[in-house]
């Protein structure tokens, strides 16, 4: 089924799920195979990171959307840190998180996962 989350297409993007699975400013999990993913949608934008901070491993689905020099962030529920969502630079800039790019298409959000 072309509409099954994990399905990779000629391009190596990885279907990730719908558009309307996601909420303004909210993050949500998705798994796919044995990652772990979080998606967040904010201004129009969609953003793809690992969902556990590499702090302390702490999901950052749940983390709620800030700004951190003049950019969307999230920050991790857990110890406050913020996390770029474009770049995945840290407040604290000894940790960065894996950012994938992502892209729309219809109904459908799509993630670059791996290297082609």
């Amino acid at each position: 089924n072309r509409h099954t989350v994990g399905v990779v297409n000629k391009y190596g993007y990885t279907l990730l799920c719908r558009f309307t699975d996601l909420k303004p400013e909210k993050g949500i999990r998705v798994k796919v195979n044995k990652k772990k993913l979080a998606i967040f949608l904010v201004n129009d934008s969609v953003y793809v990171m690992d969902d556990k901070c590499t702090h302390q491993d702490v999901p950052l689905s749940p983390g709620d959307i800030e700004e951190y020099k003049g950019e969307p962030a999230v920050k991790c529920p857990g110890h406050g840190l913020k996390f770029n969502l474009k770049t995945g630079a840290c407040s604290a800039k000894k940790y960065t998180q894996p950012v994938y790019a992502s892209k729309v298409k219809g109904e459908i959000v799509w993630g670059k996962l791996r290297n082609k």
